[in-house]
């Protein structure tokens, strides 16, 4: 009876031992549990994408390679060769006009071209009020090179003063030599480079011829004056225009003047400085 009872305690030990914890609550010993089926085994993660390595930027020691730099294209410039002081015509219907100031004169200048040789205008000159110069002007190109030209120029016109020749013995008229109809005729020689706004070098001489409808008898037993007095002046100058843009150059001139007539300065030295521009 006893090796019996051993037995059977022996065996619900081994029945326990082998249950999963919990199962003794929910059979009764001997009875064999379901076992649970298997999970489905899941997807694999999908691959994830190449990683593409960035170009490292450029440091300062190492410069931009020339597909990553830009291409830049320089804008040609559009020459200039509007001049007013030098030997080059305008062109046809083409116009230009200036304005400068120095001693002894302030000056305006306009010109237009009748043709592609010739160009007329007018000029005008004011001692400061104190003279009032106004000259119809002419230029006509005599000859054009790649660096050179040469013309000729001339004005005339009448002149007025403020004061009366006896009140004016050192004023206007000592100054610039001029009388109540003033004439100039010369020529020009400028030099030019050939970029397109290369400074423009001008030469000049010409003579000026004074008609003096005024004269003053200036000695005491001199006797009468004869009614018109013709005076001779030699005109020389030089200068420039430098092209600041397709349309405007600024203009620099000095000059010497050597008058004929003994009641003027013998030598008078000029100098202006202005504007010379494009008109549409």
């Amino acid at each position: 009876m006893l090796p019996l009872l051993l037995a059977a305690l022996l065996g619900q030990t081994g029945a326990a031992a082998e249950a999963p914890p919990g199962s003794e609550w929910t059979g009764l010993p001997g009875e064999q549990q379901a076992q649970p089926a298997a999970a489905e085994p899941s997807a694999p993660p999908p691959a994830p994408e190449p990683v593409r390595p960035l170009p490292m930027p450029p440091t300062i020691e190492e410069p931009l390679t020339p597909s990553a730099s830009l291409a830049l294209t320089p804008r040609p410039e559009k020459p200039n060769l509007t001049s007013l002081y030098g030997a080059a015509a305008l062109g046809s219907w083409h116009r230009a006009a200036s304005v400068s100031l120095g001693f002894p004169v302030l000056q305006a200048k306009v010109l237009m071209g009748l043709g592609s040789n010739l160009d007329v205008g007018v000029e005008y000159d004011t001692l400061y009020g104190l003279m009032h110069d106004l000259r119809a002007s002419a230029r006509w190109m005599l000859w054009s090179g790649e660096t050179m030209s040469l013309g000729l120029v001339g004005d005339a016109g009448p002149a007025f003063y403020s004061k009366t020749p006896q009140q004016d013995a050192k004023g206007a008229r000592w100054l610039t030599g001029r009388r109540n109809v003033n004439a100039t005729g010369g020529m020009v020689l400028s030099v030019h480079g050939s970029t397109p706004r290369a400074s423009r070098f001008f030469l000049s001489a010409r003579c000026l011829l004074s008609m003096d409808m005024e004269p003053v008898q200036g000695e005491p037993l001199g006797g009468t004056p004869p009614p018109v007095v013709f005076a001779p002046n030699l005109l020389t100058e030089v200068g420039l225009e430098a092209p600041v843009s397709e349309w405007v150059s600024l203009a620099f001139r000095v000059g010497l003047d050597l008058h004929g007539r003994q009641e003027d300065s013998l030598v008078m030295v000029t100098g202006s400085a202005g504007v010379v521009t494009a008109l549409p």
